[in-house]
């Protein structure tokens, strides 16, 4: 009598990461909001900044003339990822159990679309 082995099968991920980090360089960045998604080129993503607020942690994005705000924690490693090229999706988890996991979680994502033909100077 011969036993046989049986492979496990992997566990599903019971979540996604709402950080997605590429092994090489992308060329679209992916913000996952919870009733939207909105991509934009990498080469459009012009300036960024990590700042602490407490608890929480708030990215700002500059892309084009649009501006990004991404509250969470552990945002270091989307920061990290966007110096390299390689930030690949941002995903809005606001119900996730943060408290529960060292991983990156983003609470929420707002997109600040500016309107064409806008212009910040007014004529004199």
């Amino acid at each position: 009598m011969t036993l046989r082995r049986r492979e496990s099968e992997p566990a599903p991920a019971t979540t996604e990461s709402c950080v997605v980090v590429s092994g090489h360089p992308v060329p679209v960045v992916r913000f996952e909001l919870v009733d939207r998604t909105i991509s934009f080129l990498t080469a459009e993503l012009k300036q960024w900044e990590l700042m602490t607020l407490g608890q929480e942690e708030r990215l700002r994005i500059k892309a084009g003339s649009d501006w990004i705000a991404v509250t969470g924690r552990g945002l270091a490693a989307a920061r990290d990822a966007l110096d390299l090229s390689r930030l690949q999706r941002l995903r809005e988890a606001p119900a996730r159990r943060a408290a529960l996991s060292d991983d990156p979680w983003v609470k929420a994502i707002q997109v600040e679309i500016a309107k064409p033909g806008a212009s910040k100077v007014e004529p004199s």
